[in-house]
């Protein structure tokens, strides 16, 4: 039998390049000539951009982006801010990278801001009209065109802070949500995540009763999920599938909070809490048909964001269930992750392979990280990933080994 020496070249090549696309990690840094922090919130769909908060020269945070190219970079600052030195952070960002939202100093308070590479960081503004108010934008649809939060606000200080959570385009401006319950004068709604095109709300809201996580729709405006069976009533959802249909976060037990994803006919599902025996666990993103789940388990803080003493960054997947994501790195050969606590996941691409986080360096300092997982731990036999078992398995797995991939 005579092979054709074109076809069977372009087969081998073919399939190197998908087996060698092997799990690594890195640090995303720090702002250049700034203090030693970054805390990332959220990653694109297509894993090319991370957005975070960084300190600054001053000691303030910072609104800031990193890509593998540019590395963290500062996305600057609204036009008249009355402050350069308040913080402000990148909280959410689109499938591509080329919109990002969050919050920064304006002209009076902080507003929820948006940014793209031709426009600079342009401000969208406050929910409330009172004077002591502050806006953030969390979380933004693929194409940029829907941005999510929450608008804060006091009638004075010392006093209370309230909250509402909004939706906001270009046509329509910051418009209130609502609330679960009346009167809202002095409850509280965070906006933490929407559909792929922002028709649908995710977040969590307080309730005479305790915080409970909720789904808006124009159609059902702001639908209560409810929470387990067990211990206080308190959900939240941080973030949703594409379509909107599938909702994670976390849910009080009896025990503890736990990761859990909800679905309308089901209700809530907990993911468990694997390893951990601690009191703080949560759900913090998920793939676009919610297959893949990242978040936090055994989380201890230490007063203030960004100051987690203790943690463990997962993924999870109905077939593997949960997993260390660090366990999973060095399991693939992956040392530049030795030295590090990993101590959360916020952010995962929409293929699931390429994870965003907040970890404690070698050097002690609070660095976000980004990490690919290669999938190979599902099932290795599977070498091009491509969901079957065939000759072209077979030839994949050769090819890894002449180039040396593990």
């Amino acid at each position: 039998m005579k092979h054709n020496g074109f076809t069977t070249i372009f087969v081998l090549a073919a399939c190197t390049g998908a087996v060698c696309a092997q799990s690594s990690f890195q640090g995303i840094g720090f702002l250049s000539g700034a203090g030693h922090r970054s805390y990332p919130y959220d990653i694109s769909g297509d894993g090319s951009t991370v957005v975070a908060y960084a300190l600054d020269t001053n000691g303030a945070g910072q609104p800031a982006r990193w890509t593998k190219s540019g590395g963290l970079e500062s996305l600057g600052e609204i036009p008249g801010a009355w402050s350069l030195t308040a913080n402000g952070e990148a909280l959410g960002v689109n499938y591509d990278g080329s919109v990002i939202t969050g919050s920064s100093p304006g002209a009076l308070g902080r507003e929820v801001f948006r940014w793209t590479q031709a426009t600079g960081m342009v401000g969208l503004g406050d929910l409330n009209s009172l004077s002591i108010t502050q806006a953030y934008g969390r979380a933004i649809s693929d194409d940029g065109a829907v941005i999510v939060g929450q608008g804060d606000y006091s009638y004075g200080l010392p006093g209370p802070l309230y909250g509402e959570s909004f939706r906001w385009t270009e046509s329509s401006g910051l418009v209130g949500l609502g609330h679960l319950t009346s009167p809202p004068a002095q409850q509280y709604g965070i906006a933490m995540g929407c559909s792929s095109n922002g028709d649908v709300v995710v977040g969590w809201a307080t309730t005479p009763n305790g915080t409970e996580a909720y789904r808006w729709t124009e159609s059902a405006g702001m639908v209560g999920l409810g929470d387990v069976a067990g211990g206080a009533v308190d959900s939240g959802a941080t973030a949703c599938s594409a379509d909107g249909n599938t909702v994670v976060g976390w849910v009080r037990t009896e025990l503890r909070y736990e990761p859990a994803y909800w679905t309308e006919s089901i209700g809530w599902t907990s993911l468990g809490t694997g390893w951990s025996a601690g009191i703080d666990n949560y759900a913090g993103d998920c793939t676009p048909d919610a297959s893949v789940i990242v978040g936090a388990l055994n989380i201890t803080y230490g007063g203030v964001v960004g100051a987690e003493i203790s943690g463990d960054a997962f993924i999870w997947d109905a077939t593997n269930g949960m997993r260390n994501i660090k366990d999973e790195l060095m399991l693939g050969g992956v040392t530049d992750v030795a030295g590090w606590t990993l101590l959360g996941a916020s952010g995962v691409s929409h293929d699931g392979k390429t994870v965003a986080g907040i970890g404690i360096n070698p050097q002690g300092e609070y660095e976000g990280w980004v990490a690919t997982l290669s999938g190979d731990s599902a099932c290795y036999a599977d070498c091009d990933e491509n969901g079957s078992l065939n000759i072209f398995d077979y030839i994949c797995f050769g090819n890894a080994f002449a180039a040396g991939c593990p």
